[in-house]
């Protein structure tokens, strides 16, 4: 009689499991985030081993903590004093930059975030800010359904020190399960994110 019991149970667990990645995006249960890494440590000396890792249940791949404080970079932060980067030096050892759910099988919605590109120099350190194009893709289920491109145009005055633009999302990234953000040459130009507008769901 247990191991009738036991059974149902699982089995009901995982109906409701299946029952629940089943919703569509509008019928889950949600938190916004706004995503902005002011309160990690980065190691100024050596940004190349602040590896974000996760970050309020979301995955950054190949993307590094950089302090703007520490760092004199062509860009500054959009808020507070950290942000995110990558470059070549990132991408050839862990792949394309991408940001998705840490646990796998759940999806989440990238509304807009600020960005920024700077000429990177050597190995990991920034000089000034830089035109660059980026491409933003949404996969689900590893097709891509969704894309967008965006491009940083600093002014002559603002290329040692400038400020980030927005780039605001279509509808078509609610609910994606993976986003890749690639700049147009990864091995002159550093691309830094901050402030990510997201939506996680159960």
């Amino acid at each position: 009689m247990k191991n009738i019991l036991a059974t149902i149970l699982i089995y009901s667990s995982l109906f409701f499991a299946q029952a629940s990645l089943a919703l569509p995006p509008s019928k889950r249960a949600t938190t916004a985030e706004v995503i902005n890494f002011d309160t990690r440590k980065a190691n100024a000396v050596l940004p190349a081993l602040n590896n974000v890792g996760v970050e309020k249940d979301l995955y950054f791949q190949s993307f590094v903590i950089v302090n703007g404080a520490l760092l004199l970079l062509g860009v500054f932060p959009h808020s507070g004093k950290n942000y995110i980067a990558t470059a070549t030096e990132q991408q050839a050892l862990t792949g394309t930059p991408a940001i998705y759910p840490a646990s796998k099988g759940k999806i989440f919605t990238l509304n807009s975030f600020y960005f920024g590109c700077a000429g990177n120099t050597v190995a990991s350190v920034a000089d000034v800010a830089v035109q660059c194009t980026i491409s933003v893709a949404g996969f689900v289920a590893n097709r891509e359904v969704v894309s967008a491109t965006y491009t940083f145009s600093p002014t002559v005055a603002n290329t040692v020190r400038s400020g980030m633009i927005q780039a605001k999302l279509p509808k078509g990234f609610a609910g994606v399960q993976n986003v890749t953000v690639i700049q147009d040459n990864p091995v002159t130009k550093v691309l830094l994110l901050d402030d990510i507008d997201v939506v996680l769901y159960s």
